[in-house]
């Protein structure tokens, strides 16, 4: 985990990548952005709400 006080200058960031099977609980994670290499419509970016990951291609629970 990386927690920044102040300014953060990135050209890539690269985030975690799972598949569907082995993303981890949304609630330990809110707000938090991983890859999906198997969502539903390609391989996604998705984010935590609290509750599920949604992803970013279909703004649905993954």
């Amino acid at each position: 985990m990386v927690q920044v006080n102040g300014s953060l200058q990135a050209t890539v960031l690269r985030t975690a990548s799972y598949t569907k099977a082995t993303v981890p609980a949304a609630s330990a994670y809110p707000r938090g952005i991983i890859y999906v290499s198997d969502a539903a419509g390609g391989a996604a970016m998705a984010w935590s709400n609290g509750t599920s990951w949604i992803s970013q291609l279909t703004n649905v629970a993954i």
